[in-house]
C-alpha cells in the first residue's frame, strides 16, 4: 500500500451515530485486512490506525468516552472503567473469529487520559495486530550467524530495540527454528502471548506457553516456576527488572538456553543497561555474570522500505569464549564495558550502520533512512560513496530518475 492509497483510506462501514462492541470487532477486522500494525481508539477523537509506522485518521465520527467504557466492560470486566480511574492500566489479549475457522488476534492496552478540551475523563485503547502464522527466519531475512547462535546448549540470547521494533517477531522465528530442528522442551512466559508456537508445522519440540497474569500471576512467580518444569529452552518475554534478569542468569548457568527482550538502543550498552537494575554495590558482579552467560545480543529497529512497507535493520554480536574472557579481564579494571563491546561489534559482529549501508546498496531502504542512521551513530565520512550507490540503483532500474535527482539533491544538502 503506497501513500497515495493511504490518503484516501477510510473505514467506509463506520456507523456515524454509534460505536459499540459489534462496530469494534468490525473495525479491528478492517484494520487487519488493511495491514495496520496498531489500532488507536481514543475518546473525543476519530478512529486511528498505524500503517508502516505512520498514524492515519481513518474514521470520521468522534468516539465518546461512554462508548469506549461500555466496550471495555464487555471485553474485560464490568469494573474496567473504574479500574482505569485508579491509575492502573489494563492489558488484555483479544481475538475475533472469522468464517468459523480463522482467528485474528490482538494484544491490547487501555489507559486513562485527560479528555478532550481538558475534560477529566478520557480513555484510549491501543491494540497491536498479532500475525497468525509464526514467522520463519528466512522470510525475515535473518542472518545465518544469528540463526546458528541459537544452537547453543545454554546461555542468554537477547533481542533489543524500541517498542514496536519487531522483537517478539524475531524471537518467535528463532524459537520456531529451535522447535523444528531439535527435540527440546520449550517453555515461554509472555505478557501477552503473541504467537501460538503450537501451530508450528513439523515441530519436533514440546512447547508450553504461559501468559502473565492469566496463567501465572506475575513474572516473580514465573522465575521460580520455570526450573521445576524440566525445560531446555526458556523465554521470558522481557528482562526489565532485577528479578527477571537474575532468573535469566541463574537458569543459563544451570544449563538452559534463555531468550528475552530488553529496551535498549544498541548492542554495546545492553549489558550496562541490565546491570543498572541492580544496587550499585551489586552492578559489577551482575555485569560479570551477564558477560559469562551471554551468547548473543541482537538489536533491531523497523524502518521504511523502499516501495512501501517496513524492513528490519539489525546489529548483532555473537559472543565467543575468547570474547567473554577478554571482557571479564577488562572488567577487572573498569565498570563499564560499553566501549569494549562496541569494539568487538565493529570487528566481529555487524553494526547498525553497516546493515543500513548494505540495505541502501541493495535498494531496500530509501536514502533518508540511511542518513538517519548516520546522523545517530555515524560520521560525515559515512556519506562518502553514497552518490555512486544512488547512481548504481538508477542504472539497475531500482529507482527512477525523479527519485535519483531528489536523493542527489538531499545528498548535496547533507554535505553542505
Amino acid at each position: 500500500m503506497n501513500n497515495s492509497d493511504l490518503l484516501e483510506l477510510r473505514w467506509e462501514d463506520e456507523d456515524p451515530l454509534r460505536f459499540n462492541r459489534k462496530h469494534f470487532d468490525q473495525f479491528l477486522q478492517w484494520c487487519f485486512e488493511n495491514s495496520a500494525n496498531d489500532v488507536i481508539i481514543e475518546s473525543g477523537e476519530v478512529l486511528g490506525a498505524k500503517i508502516d509506522g505512520e498514524v492515519w485518521n481513518v474514521g470520521r465520527k468522534k468516539i465518546r468516552y461512554e462508548e469506549i467504557s461500555e466496550i471495555l466492560r464487555q471485553i474485560y470486566t464490568p469494573a474496567a472503567p473504574t479500574l482505569l480511574t485508579t491509575g492502573k492500566d489494563i492489558k488484555f489479549p483479544y481475538s475475533i473469529l472469522i468464517d468459523d475457522d480463522k482467528v485474528i488476534r490482538f494484544r491490547g492496552i487501555a489507559t486513562s487520559n485527560q479528555g478532550t478540551g481538558g475534560a477529566r475523563n478520557g480513555t484510549n485503547i491501543v491494540l497491536r495486530t498479532i500475525p497468525g502464522v509464526v514467522p520463519i527466519c528466512e522470510d525475515l531475512e535473518m542472518e545465518q550467524e544469528i540463526i546458528d547462535a541459537c544452537n547453543a546448549k545454554y546461555g542468554i540470547i537477547l533481542v533489543t530495540g524500541p517498542t514496536g521494533s519487531g522483537k517478539s517477531t524475531t524471537i518467535a522465528a528463532l524459537l520456531r527454528h529451535k522447535a523444528v530442528t531439535t527435540r527440546s522442551h520449550i517453555i515461554t512466559y509472555e505478557s501477552p502471548i503473541e504467537f501460538d508456537l503450537k501451530t508450528i508445522p513439523n515441530r519436533k519440540s514440546r512447547v508450553i506457553q504461559s501468559e502473565v497474569p492469566i496463567n501465572l500471576e506475575n513474572y516473580r512467580l514465573a522465575t521460580t516456576n520455570s526450573l521445576r518444569r524440566a525445560p531446555d529452552v526458556i523465554l521470558f518475554g522481557e528482562a526489565s527488572d532485577q528479578e527477571t534478569i537474575s532468573a535469566c542468569i541463574r537458569e543459563s548457568q544451570t544449563g538452559h538456553l534463555v531468550f528475552s527482550t530488553v529496551h535498549t538502543n544498541n548492542v554495546a550498552m545492553t549489558i550496562a543497561r541490565m546491570a543498572d537494575e541492580f544496587d550499585k554495590s551489586e552492578r559489577k558482579g551482575a555485569t560479570s555474570k551477564l558477560v559469562d552467560a551471554m551468547r548473543m545480543i541482537v538489536h533491531q529497529r523497523l524502518v521504511k522500505k523502499l516501495g512501501g512497507g517496513r524492513i528490519a535493520l539489525r546489529e548483532y554480536l555473537v559472543f565467543t569464549d575468547k570474547m567473554r574472557r577478554k571482557l571479564l579481564m577488562s572488567l577487572l579494571e573498569k565498570d563499564d564495558l560499553g566501549t569494549d563491546i562496541y569494539t568487538l561489534l565493529e570487528g566481529h559482529g555487524k553494526s547498525l550502520l553497516q546493515d543500513a549501508r548494505e540495505k541502501l546498496t541493495e535498494g531496500l531502504i530509501p536514502l533518508s533512512e540511511y542518513t538517519s542512521v548516520v546522523t545517530e551513530v555515524g560520521s560525515p565520512s559515512d556519506m562518502l560513496g553514497v552518490s555512486e550507490i544512488i547512481k548504481n540503483l538508477l542504472e539497475k532500474g531500482i529507482i527512477d530518475n525523479y527519485t535519483h535527482d531528489a536523493w542527489s539533491n538531499d545528498l548535496l544538502g547533507s554535505v553542505e
